[in-house]
């Protein structure tokens, strides 16, 4: 069982994200944590996917590595970022590169213009 004390900001992490509705991602997936919430006990997390969404806007190829723990190419979905609760985190599987965070990052604030 994951504890809350032992992820951190950039882990790369597989979730349970069921019980979706309309165009939300969902199914068991990799996800990297953006921020981590103590005092609400939630976590922001893009979703990651295996398949090409490189037609949408604020999607971001990422390779596998030892590092990131990836078995598949994959794509961040900075698009449906959400908060999930830390019964949804399934396991821990790396942390993403700092070149990958800083893109991530730029494109999230750019989608959330801020």
């Amino acid at each position: 069982m994951i504890d809350s004390e032992s992820l951190r900001i950039g882990d790369v992490i597989f979730v349970n994200l069921y019980d979706v509705t309309g165009n939300e991602q969902g199914g068991t997936r990799p996800a990297i944590i953006m921020a981590i919430h103590p005092e609400t006990k939630l976590f922001m997390v893009v979703p990651l996917t295996s398949s090409d969404v490189s037609r949408f806007p604020f999607s971001l190829p990422i390779r596998p590595t030892d590092s990131n723990g990836l078995r598949n190419d994959s794509y961040a979905m900075v698009y449906q970022t959400r908060a999930i609760a830390l019964k949804r985190i399934i396991e821990r599987i790396g942390k993403i590169e700092q070149t990958y965070m800083s893109i991530l990052k730029e494109q999230l604030k750019n989608y959330l213009k801020l």
